[in-house]
């Protein structure tokens, strides 16, 4: 098996890993031609690789790591607001993922690491330095699903905690105002109470 060299391209790169032909890479490019295809796309289409097999490959060539759903690296802390500093819209339509910051370093999962545009535009959306590290489509998509579910359901219970706080504040209200009423029974005229009575209940819509 030949050596694999840092920044070479991505068919070379299977072609040394023993993992197509060279003429299985030839038929491959032809296909492109005419088509916004990246050749790993075809190369999975046409059968001759697997979706980790192109991971794998981009990991050599673009000398980062690749991780998968079994490691437990795609589980990022919910306790870090990563899911605010990449919104799950982006995350989804450019699938990527944040996984931990450190200081201005922000370590990202995606499927097109050698995207610069997308690296960019993370690098500008979260103000951080971009550190990738790729992984498969499918990986990404579930990563992605389960950690952004999590985290609505987590603002789902933040909500009803401020509810219940302002249902606290109403009932202590609501007690304030029975304490008024008793009051005005003690100090005021019986009309002057009534009167209350009266504009509490159309408060309440009695």
């Amino acid at each position: 098996m030949a050596m694999v060299k840092l920044g070479d391209k991505l068919g070379n790169i299977l072609v040394k890993s023993g993992l197509i032909t060279q003429e299985q890479l030839g038929k491959a490019l032809a296909l492109q031609q005419g088509t916004t295809k990246r050749i790993g796309e075809l190369l999975i289409e046409l059968g001759l690789v697997t979706e980790l097999d192109i991971t794998i490959a981009l990991s050599k060539q673009l000398g980062i790591p690749y991780v998968t759903a079994s490691s437990g690296l795609l589980a990022p802390p919910k306790d870090e607001g990563l899911e605010t500093l990449v919104p799950a819209e982006f995350a989804s339509q450019h699938l990527v993922m944040p996984l931990s910051r450190n200081a201005n370093s922000l370590t990202v999962a995606c499927v097109h690491p050698h995207d610069l545009i997308l690296i960019d535009n993370l690098s500008r959306l979260t103000g951080c330095e971009i550190n990738p590290v790729v992984t498969t489509k499918a990986d990404l998509e579930q990563a992605i699903a389960k950690f952004y579910e999590q985290a609505t359901f987590q603002d789902v219970i933040d909500k009803s905690y401020e509810l219940a706080e302002e249902g606290s504040a109403a009932a202590k209200e609501e007690v304030l105002n029975l304490d008024q009423l008793k009051e005005a029974a003690e100090e005021a005229p019986v009309v002057r109470l009534v009167d209350m009575i009266i504009r509490q209940a159309i408060r309440d819509r009695a």
